[in-house]
Protein backbone atom coordinates (compact mmCIF):
# COMPACT_ATOMS: atom_id res chain seq x y z
CA UNK A 1 0.00 0.00 0.00
CA UNK A 2 2.49 2.32 1.03
CA UNK A 3 4.84 1.41 -1.94
CA UNK A 4 1.76 2.09 -4.42
CA UNK A 5 0.90 5.12 -3.35
CA UNK A 6 4.31 6.46 -4.41
CA UNK A 7 3.09 5.94 -8.16
CA UNK A 8 -0.10 8.13 -7.66
CA UNK A 9 2.11 11.57 -7.68
CA UNK A 10 0.02 12.78 -10.82
CA UNK A 11 -3.14 12.01 -8.71
CA UNK A 12 -1.75 13.94 -5.82
CA UNK A 13 -0.74 17.11 -7.98
CA UNK A 14 -4.16 17.12 -9.46
CA UNK A 15 -6.25 17.18 -6.51
CA UNK A 16 -3.52 19.61 -4.82
CA UNK A 17 -2.57 22.62 -7.60
CA UNK A 18 -5.88 21.88 -10.13
CA UNK A 19 -8.99 21.02 -7.59
CA UNK A 20 -7.62 22.90 -4.80
CA UNK A 21 -7.80 19.64 -2.47
CA UNK A 22 -6.63 21.09 1.10
CA UNK A 23 -3.61 18.32 1.64
CA UNK A 24 -1.06 17.60 -0.20
CA UNK A 25 0.35 13.70 -1.16
CA UNK A 26 -2.91 12.82 -0.01
CA UNK A 27 -2.68 8.97 -0.96
CA UNK A 28 0.41 8.95 1.23
CA UNK A 29 -0.76 10.74 3.95
CA UNK A 30 -3.43 8.18 4.09
CA UNK A 31 -0.87 5.45 3.52
CA UNK A 32 0.95 6.54 6.27
CA UNK A 33 -1.79 6.22 8.69
CA UNK A 34 -0.97 2.35 7.91
CA UNK A 35 2.43 2.71 9.11
CA UNK A 36 1.13 4.74 11.98
CA UNK A 37 -0.91 1.66 13.06
CA UNK A 38 1.43 -0.73 12.15
CA UNK A 39 4.33 0.87 14.80
CA UNK A 40 1.84 1.21 17.30
CA UNK A 41 0.43 -2.41 17.28
CA UNK A 42 4.27 -3.33 17.40
CA UNK A 43 4.75 -0.76 20.66
CA UNK A 44 1.80 -2.33 22.07
CA UNK A 45 3.33 -6.06 21.46
CA UNK A 46 6.67 -4.70 22.73
CA UNK A 47 8.21 -5.27 19.62
CA UNK A 48 8.71 -2.28 18.27
CA UNK A 49 12.84 -1.33 18.33
CA UNK A 50 13.49 1.13 20.96
CA UNK A 51 17.04 0.86 20.75
CA UNK A 52 19.39 3.83 21.07
CA UNK A 53 19.01 6.32 17.69
CA UNK A 54 21.54 6.06 15.05
CA UNK A 55 23.33 9.29 14.13
CA UNK A 56 21.19 9.13 10.67
CA UNK A 57 18.04 9.25 12.72
CA UNK A 58 18.99 12.14 14.45
CA UNK A 59 20.22 14.00 11.58
CA UNK A 60 16.10 13.68 10.33
CA UNK A 61 15.24 14.80 13.27
CA UNK A 62 17.82 17.70 13.66
CA UNK A 63 16.43 18.94 10.53
CA UNK A 64 12.55 19.38 11.49
CA UNK A 65 13.80 20.99 14.30
CA UNK A 66 15.91 23.32 12.68
CA UNK A 67 12.79 23.92 10.63
CA UNK A 68 10.96 24.46 13.29
CA UNK A 69 12.94 27.12 15.08
CA UNK A 70 13.71 29.47 12.06
CA UNK A 71 10.02 29.30 11.71
CA UNK A 72 9.24 30.69 14.49
CA UNK A 73 12.52 33.38 14.28
CA UNK A 74 11.32 34.21 10.85
CA UNK A 75 7.74 34.86 12.05
CA UNK A 76 9.05 37.07 14.68
CA UNK A 77 11.97 39.07 12.22
CA UNK A 78 9.08 39.26 9.97
CA UNK A 79 7.56 42.19 11.97
CA UNK A 80 10.02 44.69 10.86
CA UNK A 81 8.68 44.75 7.88
CA UNK A 82 11.47 45.00 5.89
CA UNK A 83 11.57 45.64 2.15
CA UNK A 84 12.72 44.32 -0.78
CA UNK A 85 12.53 45.64 -4.38
CA UNK A 86 10.85 42.83 -6.72
CA UNK A 87 11.18 42.58 -10.56
CA UNK A 88 7.86 43.81 -11.08
CA UNK A 89 7.98 46.07 -8.13
CA UNK A 90 10.73 48.18 -9.55
CA UNK A 91 8.76 48.74 -12.64
CA UNK A 92 5.46 49.65 -10.51
CA UNK A 93 7.63 51.54 -7.52
CA UNK A 94 6.13 49.30 -4.93
CA UNK A 95 7.91 47.21 -2.43
CA UNK A 96 8.12 43.57 -1.10
CA UNK A 97 7.56 43.50 2.41
CA UNK A 98 8.89 40.94 4.79
CA UNK A 99 5.05 39.46 6.42
CA UNK A 100 5.47 36.74 8.87
CA UNK A 101 2.68 33.95 7.41
CA UNK A 102 3.15 32.04 10.84
CA UNK A 103 0.04 29.42 10.05
CA UNK A 104 0.98 28.93 6.65
CA UNK A 105 4.66 27.73 7.88
CA UNK A 106 2.89 25.40 10.57
CA UNK A 107 1.14 23.70 7.84
CA UNK A 108 4.06 23.02 6.23
CA UNK A 109 6.19 21.92 9.02
CA UNK A 110 3.21 19.44 10.33
CA UNK A 111 3.21 18.08 6.62
CA UNK A 112 6.47 17.84 6.14
CA UNK A 113 6.98 15.73 9.80
CA UNK A 114 4.85 13.87 9.11
CA UNK A 115 6.80 12.62 6.17
CA UNK A 116 9.57 12.71 7.99
CA UNK A 117 7.96 10.50 10.96
CA UNK A 118 6.97 8.16 8.89
CA UNK A 119 10.75 7.50 7.47
CA UNK A 120 11.84 7.25 10.88
CA UNK A 121 9.21 4.27 11.62
CA UNK A 122 10.07 2.88 8.32
CA UNK A 123 13.51 2.58 9.54
CA UNK A 124 12.31 0.49 13.10
CA UNK A 125 9.23 -1.72 11.58
CA UNK A 126 10.99 -2.84 8.38
CA UNK A 127 12.11 -6.51 8.48
CA UNK A 128 14.16 -8.34 5.85
CA UNK A 129 10.85 -9.80 4.32
CA UNK A 130 8.93 -6.93 4.30
CA UNK A 131 11.86 -4.87 2.28
CA UNK A 132 12.36 -7.34 -0.17
CA UNK A 133 8.81 -7.39 -1.13
CA UNK A 134 8.57 -3.29 -0.96
CA UNK A 135 11.40 -3.46 -3.23
CA UNK A 136 9.79 -6.05 -5.47
CA UNK A 137 6.17 -4.04 -5.63
CA UNK A 138 8.53 -0.70 -6.73
CA UNK A 139 10.58 -2.73 -9.25
CA UNK A 140 7.28 -4.25 -10.61
CA UNK A 141 5.08 -0.96 -10.78
CA UNK A 142 8.31 0.97 -12.17
CA UNK A 143 8.60 -1.41 -15.40
CA UNK A 144 4.84 -1.22 -15.57
CA UNK A 145 4.81 2.40 -15.84
CA UNK A 146 7.97 2.30 -17.95
CA UNK A 147 6.21 0.13 -20.19
CA UNK A 148 3.32 2.13 -20.56
CA UNK A 149 5.78 5.46 -21.04
CA UNK A 150 7.39 3.43 -24.01
CA UNK A 151 4.04 3.02 -25.60
CA UNK A 152 3.00 6.41 -24.99
CA UNK A 153 5.79 7.56 -26.52
CA UNK A 154 5.38 5.18 -29.83
CA UNK A 155 1.79 6.43 -30.12
CA UNK A 156 2.29 9.89 -29.91
CA UNK A 157 4.90 10.23 -32.02
CA UNK A 158 4.23 7.63 -34.94
CA UNK A 159 1.25 5.70 -34.88
CA UNK A 160 -1.40 8.42 -34.08
CA UNK A 161 -3.85 6.28 -32.66
CA UNK A 162 -5.31 8.93 -29.96
CA UNK A 163 -5.16 5.98 -27.04
CA UNK A 164 -2.89 7.92 -24.60
CA UNK A 165 -5.46 11.36 -25.34
CA UNK A 166 -8.24 8.45 -23.86
CA UNK A 167 -6.32 7.15 -21.25
CA UNK A 168 -5.69 11.02 -20.54
CA UNK A 169 -1.77 10.71 -20.39
CA UNK A 170 -0.05 13.64 -20.64
CA UNK A 171 2.82 14.32 -22.77
CA UNK A 172 5.66 17.12 -22.60
CA UNK A 173 6.90 18.80 -26.11
CA UNK A 174 11.14 18.81 -26.06
CA UNK A 175 11.96 20.26 -29.38
CA UNK A 176 10.35 23.20 -30.52
CA UNK A 177 11.95 22.99 -33.78
CA UNK A 178 12.47 20.15 -36.05
CA UNK A 179 11.34 16.64 -35.05
CA UNK A 180 8.49 18.47 -32.07
CA UNK A 181 9.01 14.98 -29.79
CA UNK A 182 6.80 14.37 -27.36
CA UNK A 183 8.22 12.99 -24.28
CA UNK A 184 5.73 10.55 -22.50
CA UNK A 185 4.62 11.11 -18.70
CA UNK A 186 3.25 7.86 -18.55
CA UNK A 187 1.21 8.03 -15.05
CA UNK A 188 2.81 10.73 -13.47
CA UNK A 189 2.52 14.58 -13.89
CA UNK A 190 6.19 15.78 -15.04
CA UNK A 191 8.68 13.84 -16.98
CA UNK A 192 11.51 14.32 -14.41
CA UNK A 193 8.91 11.93 -11.95
CA UNK A 194 9.34 9.23 -14.74
CA UNK A 195 12.93 9.83 -15.02
CA UNK A 196 13.29 9.02 -11.37
CA UNK A 197 11.22 6.87 -10.72
CA UNK A 198 12.35 4.80 -13.56
CA UNK A 199 16.13 5.20 -12.08
CA UNK A 200 15.19 4.08 -8.96
CA UNK A 201 13.46 0.64 -10.98
CA UNK A 202 16.77 0.40 -12.86
CA UNK A 203 18.80 -0.14 -9.19
CA UNK A 204 16.50 -2.00 -7.76
CA UNK A 205 16.40 -4.36 -11.14
CA UNK A 206 20.13 -4.67 -10.37
CA UNK A 207 19.99 -5.97 -7.05
CA UNK A 208 17.70 -8.30 -7.88
CA UNK A 209 19.89 -10.01 -9.88
CA UNK A 210 22.11 -10.74 -7.28
CA UNK A 211 19.29 -13.17 -5.87
CA UNK A 212 16.98 -13.82 -8.76
CA UNK A 213 19.47 -14.26 -12.00
CA UNK A 214 16.66 -13.96 -14.54
CA UNK A 215 16.38 -12.33 -18.25
CA UNK A 216 13.23 -11.06 -17.41
CA UNK A 217 15.14 -8.98 -14.47
CA UNK A 218 16.86 -7.18 -17.37
CA UNK A 219 13.93 -6.89 -19.94
CA UNK A 220 12.46 -4.90 -16.87
CA UNK A 221 15.63 -2.59 -16.56
CA UNK A 222 15.92 -2.55 -20.19
CA UNK A 223 12.51 -0.72 -20.26
CA UNK A 224 13.26 1.42 -17.23
CA UNK A 225 16.41 2.70 -18.78
CA UNK A 226 14.81 3.90 -22.48
CA UNK A 227 11.98 5.48 -19.91
CA UNK A 228 14.64 7.55 -18.34
CA UNK A 229 15.40 8.96 -22.10
CA UNK A 230 12.29 9.17 -23.38
CA UNK A 231 11.58 10.94 -21.03
CA UNK A 232 14.53 13.92 -21.80
CA UNK A 233 14.49 15.56 -18.53
CA UNK A 234 17.56 16.82 -17.33
CA UNK A 235 17.61 15.91 -13.85
CA UNK A 236 17.26 12.08 -13.82
CA UNK A 237 20.03 11.49 -16.18
CA UNK A 238 21.87 13.65 -14.67
CA UNK A 239 21.27 11.37 -11.63
CA UNK A 240 21.73 8.68 -14.18
CA UNK A 241 25.56 9.99 -14.80
CA UNK A 242 26.53 10.35 -11.23
CA UNK A 243 24.72 7.01 -10.17
CA UNK A 244 26.54 5.30 -12.95
CA UNK A 245 29.94 6.68 -11.70
CA UNK A 246 29.51 6.07 -8.82
CA UNK A 247 28.73 2.33 -8.79
CA UNK A 248 31.52 2.42 -11.19
CA UNK A 249 33.96 2.88 -8.81
CA UNK A 250 32.12 1.45 -5.86
CA UNK A 251 31.48 -2.31 -7.65
CA UNK A 252 33.72 -2.13 -10.81
CA UNK A 253 33.75 -6.24 -10.81
CA UNK A 254 29.47 -6.20 -11.54
CA UNK A 255 30.24 -3.93 -14.54
CA UNK A 256 32.85 -6.58 -15.81
CA UNK A 257 30.59 -10.04 -14.56
CA UNK A 258 27.48 -8.39 -16.51
CA UNK A 259 29.52 -7.49 -19.68
CA UNK A 260 26.88 -8.95 -21.73
CA UNK A 261 23.37 -7.70 -20.23
CA UNK A 262 24.97 -4.54 -20.20
CA UNK A 263 26.17 -4.35 -23.33
CA UNK A 264 23.11 -4.95 -24.80
CA UNK A 265 20.96 -2.14 -22.21
CA UNK A 266 23.86 0.54 -23.63
CA UNK A 267 23.01 -0.52 -27.61
CA UNK A 268 19.51 0.15 -26.83
CA UNK A 269 20.39 3.48 -25.16
CA UNK A 270 22.55 4.64 -28.16
CA UNK A 271 19.68 3.11 -30.49
CA UNK A 272 16.98 5.30 -29.20
CA UNK A 273 19.50 8.36 -29.36
CA UNK A 274 20.16 7.59 -32.49
CA UNK A 275 17.45 6.18 -34.43
CA UNK A 276 14.19 7.83 -33.08
CA UNK A 277 13.28 11.58 -32.51
CA UNK A 278 13.76 11.24 -28.51
CA UNK A 279 17.69 11.11 -29.51
CA UNK A 280 17.22 15.03 -31.27
CA UNK A 281 15.02 16.35 -28.58
CA UNK A 282 18.35 14.93 -26.23
CA UNK A 283 20.71 16.59 -28.10
CA UNK A 284 18.67 19.73 -29.39
CA UNK A 285 17.61 20.30 -25.88
CA UNK A 286 21.05 20.08 -24.11
CA UNK A 287 22.29 22.36 -27.18
CA UNK A 288 19.52 25.13 -25.99
CA UNK A 289 20.31 24.78 -22.01
CA UNK A 290 24.14 25.54 -23.28
CA UNK A 291 23.20 28.27 -25.17
CA UNK A 292 20.28 29.46 -22.30
CA UNK A 293 17.86 29.37 -25.03
CA UNK A 294 15.78 26.14 -23.35
CA UNK A 295 12.71 27.42 -21.93
CA UNK A 296 13.12 24.96 -18.85
CA UNK A 297 16.62 26.02 -17.60
CA UNK A 298 15.24 29.30 -17.95
CA UNK A 299 12.16 29.16 -15.87
CA UNK A 300 14.80 27.55 -13.20
CA UNK A 301 16.84 30.04 -13.37
CA UNK A 302 14.25 32.77 -12.77
CA UNK A 303 12.80 30.99 -9.94
CA UNK A 304 16.68 30.15 -8.26
CA UNK A 305 17.51 33.93 -8.96
CA UNK A 306 13.95 34.66 -6.88
CA UNK A 307 14.98 32.26 -4.21
CA UNK A 308 18.38 33.93 -3.46
CA UNK A 309 16.77 37.24 -3.35
CA UNK A 310 14.03 36.10 -1.47
CA UNK A 311 16.75 34.82 1.25
CA UNK A 312 18.15 37.87 1.39
CA UNK A 313 15.21 39.38 3.26
CA UNK A 314 16.30 36.82 5.99
CA UNK A 315 19.55 35.26 5.81
CA UNK A 316 19.93 33.52 9.23
CA UNK A 317 16.05 32.04 9.23
CA UNK A 318 14.35 32.05 6.23
CA UNK A 319 11.16 33.85 5.25
CA UNK A 320 9.64 30.84 7.06
CA UNK A 321 9.08 26.97 5.93
CA UNK A 322 6.25 27.05 3.38
CA UNK A 323 6.23 31.01 2.65
CA UNK A 324 8.14 31.13 -0.55
CA UNK A 325 4.76 31.17 -2.52
CA UNK A 326 3.61 34.86 -1.16
CA UNK A 327 7.26 36.35 -2.41
CA UNK A 328 7.99 34.30 -6.23
CA UNK A 329 5.18 36.11 -7.59
CA UNK A 330 6.76 39.07 -7.39
CA UNK A 331 10.30 37.85 -7.45
CA UNK A 332 10.32 35.70 -10.33
CA UNK A 333 10.55 36.81 -13.57
CA UNK A 334 8.42 34.99 -16.11
CA UNK A 335 8.63 37.15 -19.15
CA UNK A 336 10.82 35.00 -21.28
CA UNK A 337 7.28 33.33 -21.90
CA UNK A 338 4.12 35.05 -23.17
CA UNK A 339 2.00 31.59 -21.97
CA UNK A 340 2.90 32.25 -18.17
CA UNK A 341 1.68 34.32 -15.87
CA UNK A 342 2.99 35.51 -12.11
CA UNK A 343 0.20 33.04 -10.44
CA UNK A 344 2.06 30.41 -11.98
CA UNK A 345 5.41 31.07 -9.98
CA UNK A 346 3.41 30.92 -6.33
CA UNK A 347 4.81 27.10 -5.20
CA UNK A 348 7.88 26.19 -4.07
CA UNK A 349 11.35 26.60 -5.76
CA UNK A 350 12.21 23.89 -8.36
CA UNK A 351 15.68 23.99 -6.31
CA UNK A 352 15.80 22.07 -2.74
CA UNK A 353 18.55 23.77 -1.57
CA UNK A 354 17.81 26.66 -2.55
CA UNK A 355 14.70 26.66 -1.33
CA UNK A 356 15.30 25.60 2.23
CA UNK A 357 18.01 28.29 2.29
CA UNK A 358 15.00 30.98 1.36
CA UNK A 359 12.45 29.65 3.97
CA UNK A 360 14.74 28.54 7.08
CA UNK A 361 18.06 30.08 6.22
CA UNK A 362 22.08 28.73 6.37
CA UNK A 363 20.86 26.94 9.31
CA UNK A 364 18.26 24.90 7.56
CA UNK A 365 20.62 24.14 4.35
CA UNK A 366 23.51 22.91 6.90
CA UNK A 367 21.12 20.94 7.79
CA UNK A 368 19.51 19.56 5.07
CA UNK A 369 22.96 19.14 3.66
CA UNK A 370 24.57 17.30 7.00
CA UNK A 371 21.44 14.59 6.67
CA UNK A 372 21.81 14.25 2.91
CA UNK A 373 25.45 13.66 3.55
CA UNK A 374 25.19 11.33 6.79
CA UNK A 375 22.46 9.12 4.93
CA UNK A 376 25.13 8.54 2.36
CA UNK A 377 28.30 7.84 4.37
CA UNK A 378 26.86 7.10 7.52
CA UNK A 379 28.92 8.74 10.47
CA UNK A 380 30.91 6.20 13.34
CA UNK A 381 30.05 3.56 11.18
CA UNK A 382 31.73 0.94 8.11
CA UNK A 383 29.95 0.62 5.08
CA UNK A 384 28.15 -1.79 4.33
CA UNK A 385 28.71 -4.17 1.28
CA UNK A 386 24.97 -4.83 1.11
CA UNK A 387 23.83 -1.59 1.39
CA UNK A 388 24.89 0.01 -1.90
CA UNK A 389 21.26 0.33 -3.57
CA UNK A 390 19.90 3.03 -0.68
CA UNK A 391 23.36 4.46 -1.34
CA UNK A 392 23.32 5.08 -4.88
CA UNK A 393 19.18 6.29 -4.08
CA UNK A 394 20.30 8.92 -1.40
CA UNK A 395 23.10 10.15 -4.09
CA UNK A 396 20.50 9.85 -6.36
CA UNK A 397 18.22 12.02 -4.27
CA UNK A 398 21.23 14.42 -3.68
CA UNK A 399 21.34 15.42 -7.40
CA UNK A 400 17.82 15.12 -7.86
CA UNK A 401 18.11 17.65 -4.76
CA UNK A 402 19.47 20.50 -7.47
CA UNK A 403 16.02 20.55 -9.94
CA UNK A 404 13.01 19.18 -7.61
CA UNK A 405 11.78 19.69 -3.97
CA UNK A 406 12.73 16.30 -2.76
CA UNK A 407 11.05 17.37 1.03
CA UNK A 408 7.90 17.68 -0.09
CA UNK A 409 8.03 14.56 -2.17
CA UNK A 410 7.30 11.30 -0.61
CA UNK A 411 9.09 9.13 -2.91
CA UNK A 412 12.37 11.01 -1.25
CA UNK A 413 11.17 10.10 2.51
CA UNK A 414 10.09 6.73 1.30
CA UNK A 415 13.44 6.28 0.47
CA UNK A 416 14.91 7.91 3.59
CA UNK A 417 12.94 5.08 5.43
CA UNK A 418 14.50 2.35 3.68
CA UNK A 419 17.93 3.91 3.85
CA UNK A 420 17.48 4.47 7.73
CA UNK A 421 16.30 0.20 8.01
CA UNK A 422 19.03 -1.07 6.44
CA UNK A 423 21.98 1.30 8.38
CA UNK A 424 20.24 -0.26 11.10
CA UNK A 425 21.02 -3.64 9.99
CA UNK A 426 17.56 -4.84 7.67
CA UNK A 427 19.02 -6.38 4.60
CA UNK A 428 16.98 -8.10 2.22
CA UNK A 429 19.96 -10.37 1.09
CA UNK A 430 19.47 -11.73 4.82
CA UNK A 431 16.63 -13.79 3.54
CA UNK A 432 18.54 -15.09 1.30
CA UNK A 433 21.06 -16.28 3.66
CA UNK A 434 20.18 -20.77 2.71
CA UNK A 435 21.14 -19.06 -0.89
CA UNK A 436 24.71 -19.11 -2.83
CA UNK A 437 25.77 -15.85 -2.08
CA UNK A 438 24.78 -12.72 -4.62
CA UNK A 439 27.25 -11.59 -7.39
CA UNK A 440 26.61 -8.21 -5.89
CA UNK A 441 27.88 -8.93 -2.15
CA UNK A 442 31.53 -9.13 -3.02
CA UNK A 443 31.58 -6.77 -5.74
CA UNK A 444 30.30 -3.74 -4.01
CA UNK A 445 32.87 -3.71 -0.90
CA UNK A 446 34.76 -0.44 -0.72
Amino acid sequence: MVVASLFFERLDYSLYLQHGFPIPNLTFVLAGLLVLAYAALLAYRRELDLSRPSWAELTVVALFVVLGVTAVAAAFAARSGTPLLGHDQIRKGKHVVLAPHFGQSVKTFVHFAYFGLIALLLGRILTPALMRRALATFFVLAVAASVLAVLQAIDQNALHTGASSALHLVSRLRNHSGSSFLSPVSIFSEPAFLGYFALLGLLIGLRMHGSWPTRWVWVGMGFCLVAIFLAAAAGPIVALGAVALYLAWRASRVWRRFWKELTVLIVVVIGVIALVPAGKALTTRADSIISGSDTSAQFRYAYDSASIRIWKLSPLTGVGAGNTRYYLPSLVNLSFDPNLKPSDAQFQSVSSYLNTLAESGVFGLLMLATMLATLFWPIGRGRSDRAWLTEAAILLFIVASFFITIVADPIFWFWVGLRLAELRGTEPEAAYAALAKSDLQPALSG
